[in-house]
């Protein structure tokens, strides 16, 4: 029943615009890929070229659901 459970979790996200700061590389990158098949929208940010929002904060206001995906020490000041 696990596998039911997952396939209805998965289901709810048709509906949904899902973000990840973080989604370049490494495990968010995965993440876009992972949740892009399932997500009726799917946006990043990165510090790199590839991000698709100016800033984090317009990522955050345009989704539903938001995925934080960046290593630990660039979360430090």
């Amino acid at each position: 029943c696990l596998a039911s459970f997952v396939s209805y979790l998965m289901s709810l996200l048709n509906n949904l615009k899902i973000g990840v700061i973080g989604g370049s590389k490494g495990l968010g990158s995965w993440l876009v890929r992972y949740l892009g098949a399932y997500a009726a929208e799917i946006r990043f940010t990165s510090t790199d070229d590839l991000t698709q929002f100016p800033d984090n904060q317009s990522l955050v206001a345009w989704a539903d659901v938001v995925f934080l995906a960046v290593p630990i020490p660039h979360m430090l000041p």
